[in-house]
């Protein structure tokens, strides 16, 4: 584990360029889990895996995960310099935090919330969990599921 002080002088995160640099969080650096900001993470990871890192929550002393990661994150951060392959499952962490109980109700909460959303903003990323909850049916079930579903929205 490194600290993010020591993760941003090595690594030095890029800014987000896709949104005002005031919006995002992590002083500007902070790439979003939907839409445009989400295919630029995906397109980098696809090709430069090692310079993707997940932001999650702050419920552990860790901040930043190395790589793309889909459960428990709140956004992403992208590197100028990629992480060592074989420091691969690097921790970022904050040596300011302050140890706390984690509420699992709450957890699982925020979980669905951010599952819901991606839902919402990213209709591929919808048809995958269906995909991958319907294994056993078949594609045109699986479409029409998708559709009576959202057909509203």
């Amino acid at each position: 584990m490194i600290t993010y002080a020591d993760f941003e002088e090595k690594y030095k995160p890029i800014v987000n360029h896709l949104v005002d640099e005031d919006i995002a969080s992590l002083d500007g650096c902070m790439f979003e889990t939907y839409g445009a900001e989400l295919e630029y993470v995906l397109s980098i990871a696809i090709t430069e895996p090692l310079r993707v890192w997940t932001y999650v929550p702050d419920y552990e002393p860790v901040e930043l995960i190395q790589g793309y990661h889909l459960v428990n994150r709140i956004g992403y951060i992208i590197t100028e310099i990629p992480c060592e392959p074989e420091l691969e499952n690097l921790e970022v962490y904050n040596p300011d935090f302050e140890e706390r109980e984690v509420d699992m109700d709450d957890m699982r909460e925020m979980v669905v919330d951010d599952v819901f959303d991606s839902c919402l903003n990213d209709s591929k990323y919808m048809y995958s969990v269906l995909t991958a909850y319907y294994a056993t049916m078949s594609e045109e079930t699986i479409k029409q599921l998708y559709k009576e579903a959202f057909s509203d929205i």
